[in-house]
């Protein structure tokens, strides 16, 4: 590796790894959490939830004004709240405080994110990019490796606390690693900032991942969701007239011209759900289905993380030698391939048939992600590069969002409805409620067993086998969505341009 590739992915490795463990290692303290504040899951969710939605709404904004004020200065200030957010987790007396502060970590990981992004590639040459960024997904994706582990086994064997002891401690390093290897910004531009198009667009996310997060507990048809949805295509069709008439746009108008740019921005969403419906049903199948306790359902996604941490750094070389365009092409259709391959798992075939559809998946979309990354920053001029990577990342979590909603209605939907037609098949009688309780439950929750000890013997083995066979059945319809979505960017990898990429590449667009 050159001396000049390692210091730029060094310099900004660490807050990539904290962006990255953060983000998902969450995931794995909900239960923990849940027992020690004494809340159900439905109050507990937001821990992860409201993280998400908050990086995901001021992505964008935060990427303007890293490109305005500057990155280095942006990814420090970034790194500073981070750190006192993740204390504020470690020391909330209540599960409110703590959703709060984890609504402020959110915040932060996004002021770091453009910085991430555009410092490296604004450091080295055009026909290193791709290498860079990989190297710098493949960071973040150690992070998606190690934060479920560390949070799993504090979770399940210490104090969830510890977690975000980790993230301070890390953080803190990471400071002073930017502080020595990254150079002082010398292009702050002085600029009017746009706040009418970053409230419009801020708001228009926050409400579009919003709905698509409480869409299954109000009902799809709910006045409240619907009107989060309109209120979002309200001001989605809004920002494009306000940026018209702002003198500094937050978005400027070449940007949302330019065809390849666009198609840049979808390739980095729509292989999304793909992995995180995986990342999220994938322990919970192990768990109900294969009867693996809750910290070996974790351990089981390893050979997904690692795929994904390694084809992240090889699909950066793939981009510099062969450009976007077909291995863009080849990355997605494997993505197709491994959606399709959720049919093969089974509790007969075991584990080796979801590890199957793990390879084929990391493979496609981890191979896929740094070069979407490369493509929408190489498209951009360099002074916008950080609300470039603002876009990318929102539209790798707005996608996920959506399909991980859709992917958990058709679940919940299509697993309830197996579950009444195998009871009744067997003839075992359990009431409606008792139904809602135990649909995509695991037979062995204390609250699924003081169900099946009212039934005998024979008949709670019955139930817990139609529970299984539910969970496996909606699991595979649930792959529907990202199936179509990943179809739908097979189709649209192929109407990539190198040449224009490549001509592009420094321009102002």
């Amino acid at each position: 590796m050159e001396r000049r590739v390692a210091k730029a992915v060094f310099s900004v490795a660490l807050p990539a790894l904290a962006v990255g463990t953060d983000f998902i290692g969450a995931v794995m303290l909900v239960t923990a959490i849940e027992n020690d504040f004494n809340v159900d899951i439905s109050t507990t969710q937001w821990v992860f939830n409201i993280y998400a939605l908050m990086f995901a709404m001021t992505l964008v904004s935060n990427g303007r004004l890293a490109d305005m004020l500057g990155r280095r200065r942006m990814l420090l200030a970034g790194l500073s709240v981070f750190i006192a957010s993740s204390a504020a987790c470690v020391l909330a007396p209540t599960i409110t405080l703590l959703i709060a502060a984890r609504a402020v970590q959110g915040v932060s990981a996004a002021m770091m994110w453009p910085g991430v992004i555009a410092i490296p590639q604004a450091s080295v040459s055009p026909a290193q990019r791709g290498t860079t960024m990989g190297l710098v997904m493949g960071f973040v994706t150690l992070g998606n490796i190690i934060g479920p582990i560390i949070a799993g086994v504090l979770g399940a064997f210490g104090d969830w606390r510890w977690f975000f002891v980790f993230n301070v401690v890390l953080a803190v390093i990471a400071v002073f690693v930017a502080l020595a290897l990254i150079d002082k910004d010398t292009d702050r531009r002085r600029e009017r900032i746009d706040y009418g198009g970053m409230i419009a667009l801020s708001v228009a996310v926050l409400a579009l991942m919003y709905a698509m997060d409480v869409g299954s507990d109000w009902g799809w048809g709910s006045w409240g969701v619907i009107g989060l949805l309109i209120l979002a295509a309200a001001l989605a069709a809004v920002f494009p007239l306000i940026e018209k008439f702002v003198a500094e746009p937050m978005m400027p108008s070449g940007m949302l011209r330019n065809g390849q740019f666009m198609i840049a921005l979808l390739a980095n969403g729509l292989m999304v759900p793909s992995f995180f419906v995986l990342f999220l049903y994938g322990p919970q199948y192990l768990n109900k289905v294969l009867g693996w306790s809750e910290l070996w359902s974790t351990l089981g996604m390893l050979p997904m993380m690692f795929g994904l941490a390694t084809t992240a750094v090889l699909g950066g070389r793939v981009y510099d030698r062969f450009g976007a365009k077909w291995p863009l092409v080849v990355g997605y259709g494997l993505t197709v391939l491994g959606c399709l391959a959720v049919w093969m798992v089974s509790k007969e075939a075991g584990y080796p048939s979801l590890v199957l559809m793990m390879v084929v998946m990391a493979i496609g979309a981890g191979g896929a992600v740094p070069l979407a990354s490369t493509a929408a920053v190489a498209v951009t001029d360099e002074k916008n590069t950080g609300l470039a990577g603002g876009l990318s990342f929102m539209s790798h979590l707005g996608f996920g969002a959506i399909g991980v909603a859709c992917s958990t209605a058709v679940l919940a939907a299509a697993s309830a409805a197996r579950l009444r037609e195998v009871l009744e098949t067997l003839g075992v009688h359990v009431s409606q409620a008792d139904q809602r309780a135990l649909n995509g439950a695991s037979p062995q929750s204390e609250s699924s067993q003081a169900i099946l000890r009212r039934f005998t013997p024979d008949q709670a083995e019955k139930i817990a086998g139609a529970m299984e066979q539910a969970f496996t059945y909606g699991f595979h319809r649930a792959y529907l969505a990202p199936l179509a979505l990943a179809a739908i960017g097979l189709v649209l990898m192929l109407l990539i341009n190198n040449r224009k990429l490549a001509e592009a590449d420094g321009k102002d667009v």
